[in-house]
Order: C-alpha cells, then sequence, then structure tokens
C-alpha cells in the first residue's frame, strides 16, 4: 500500500550511510522523514537544489541537463486579419529563432458550429470582432523579460495582421524536457547515470533520465527494477580478456569497442557502418545491462572492470 502525500515540500535532502532523511514541509510544520533510499522523479535541477553535499559526478552529469523555456500568452485582440481559429506559423517554427510567435489558438472560435465546413470558415475569417487567444512563443534556453515578450507578441499581431488592440490578460512561462548536448550524448552521459543508479541511494528516473514517451520510460524503469536486484543475486559471465588486476585497458573485437567506466562498469560501443538501433550500451557494477548494441556481447563478458 502506497502512502500517498500531496501538498509537501522537500526543504533538503541528506544522505548518510544508514538511509536518506528527507527535510520537508507539511501542513506548515517541518518534518524529517527517513528512507532506506530515494527515488527521484521530477527535474533534477530541483534536486541539485536540495541535495545537501551532491557528489561530483551527479554535478557533471545531473547539472549538465539544461531545459528548454516556454512562454504563452492569454490575450484578447481587436480587428484584423483572420486566418483560422488555430494558426501555425511555421516560419517561425522552421526559422527556430528564439521567442517567435509559433501558435495562436482561438477556443471559442473551434467550437463555432459549422466552422469545419468552407461557409463556416469563411464566416469565422470576415469577422472582426474582439476574440480570446492562447499565443506561444518558440522555446529558448533562456529566461527572457516579460516586457519584451508583450512587444514581441503584440508587433506580430499589429504590424503583421492589422490588429487594432492586444490585450494581455495573462503570461506564463514553464520549463520542458531537460536534456544534454549532441556531443553530451555522443559521451555516453545517459549510461553514466545509468552506472550511478543507486550507488548513493539515490535512483534517477523520469525526463531526466530516459526520453519522455511512454516506451522510454517504461523500458528503462524496468531496467532500474533489474539494477535494483541485489548483486549476489545476479549471475556474470567470467569475461574472456582482462588482467591479473582484474581492469582492463578498452577491447576492440569486430566492430564492437569495449571499455570500463569510471564508477566500475563498462561499456560498449558499435564502431562498424552507419544503421538504425543502439550504438552505445552499458553494465552497471551490479551486472545489470541495457542498450547493448545487437552486433555486440554485453560488455562485462568481454571486459572485466
Amino acid at each position: 500500500k502506497l502512502n500517498v502525500r500531496f501538498q509537501t515540500d522537500i526543504v533538503s535532502i541528506q544522505r548518510e550511510e544508514s538511509g536518506v532523511y528527507l527535510k520537508t514541509w507539511q501542513n506548515y510544520k517541518a518534518k524529517t522523514e527517513f528512507c532506506d533510499f530515494l527515488i527521484w522523479t521530477p527535474e533534477v535541477s530541483q534536486l541539485l537544489r536540495s541535495l545537501d553535499k551532491p557528489t561530483k559526478e551527479e554535478k557533471r552529469l545531473l547539472g549538465s541537463l539544461t531545459p528548454e523555456v516556454y512562454y504563452a500568452h492569454l490575450i484578447d485582440v481587436d480587428g484584423g486579419i483572420r486566418h483560422a481559429p488555430t494558426t501555425v506559423f511555421m516560419a517561425n517554427v522552421l526559422s527556430k529563432e528564439d521567442y517567435a510567435v509559433t501558435w495562436t489558438a482561438d477556443t471559442a472560435g473551434l467550437l463555432t458550429p459549422g466552422i469545419k465546413t468552407p461557409e463556416g470558415l469563411a464566416k469565422y475569417n470576415s469577422d472582426t470582432d474582439l476574440r480570446t487567444l492562447y499565443a506561444l512563443h518558440a522555446p529558448s534556453k533562456q529566461y527572457t523579460s516579460e516586457e519584451f515578450l508583450k512587444r514581441k507578441m503584440r508587433d506580430h499581431f499589429i504590424k503583421g495582421f492589422n490588429v487594432s488592440s492586444v490585450e494581455f490578460l495573462n503570461t506564463v512561462a514553464w520549463t520542458y524536457f531537460p536534456r544534454w548536448t549532441p556531443d553530451e550524448l555522443v559521451e555516453g552521459r545517459h549510461w553514466d547515470v545509468f552506472e550511478m543508479q543507486g550507488q548513493n541511494r539515490i535512483w534517477y528516473a523520469g525526463v531526466s533520465a530516459s526520453y519522455e514517451s511512454v516506451r522510454s520510460v517504461i523500458s528503462y524503469n524496468n531496467r532500474l527494477l533489474k539494477q535494483m536486484v541485489p548483486r549476489n543475486s545476479l549471475k556474470r559471465t567470467q569475461p574472456i580478456s582482462h588482467n591479473q588486476h582484474g581492469s582492463s585497458s578498452a577491447i576492440s573485437v569486430n566492430d564492437c569497442r569495449y571499455s570500463c567506466s569510471t564508477s566500475g562498469g563498462c561499456k560498449v560501443r558499435y564502431v562498424g557502418p552507419s544503421r538504425h538501433g543502439y550504438t552505445l550500451g552499458a553494465c552497471g557494477p551490479s551486472g545489470a545491462c541495457g542498450g547493448t548494441p545487437s552486433e555486440c556481447k554485453q560488455c562485462n563478458t568481454v571486459i572485466n572492470c
């Protein structure tokens, strides 16, 4: 049975050898919760703000995840040219210009009887009365001022569609999809995080660890469950290549390159001809593996780290 609690602010997270202490604020009272381990699913930027003494690897891997910032307005516009109750400005979308106006929607217009017919759409477009729109800006990696956004949105309608007036009812901002740069992805940071899972009594899940789709989230969570199995219950195949100190430098076998990770796990990278599918896999110190390219073997059966 799950004990689900809402309206609980996590003030700080402290890790000890015995477990994890969560200092919270519940119902206007300070409270401390003790856990054997913590599974963190919100954005990791929130974890780093509340985590006491994050490790060097946590700062490097989790601190480099950067989200995009979106802005939207609820506005009243009067007069001007109409094209449809909802409009996507593809030129602005494709230009990838920060804060460009990319989409507008008139909910009342979408619900107008007959709007899907040519006659209904023509009647809507010929109207010049006041209408309320939801308007979206293109994302950016940085926040900006509300004054700048309103000026950009006002210019879009007045200069581009001859609107006589624009009144802003509300403006909201939110972050979405923290991610690494393409170069950081090539480094294998997803698998570096995977190898770090559970080592410091924290398991990292959610959007910061896997792509935001149902298939990706379920697949990643299943791998986490395998990683959570006690180490002594996992059987590891003896590596076929190792030295007397129990470690090895990188090994190349056919189109696969095997190497050790700093956390004690290993990686395998497919270096053959370009094709679809996984190109980088890893095995954690516990023996759980994921992402192994189909042409390669699980790295812990080839190299001893």
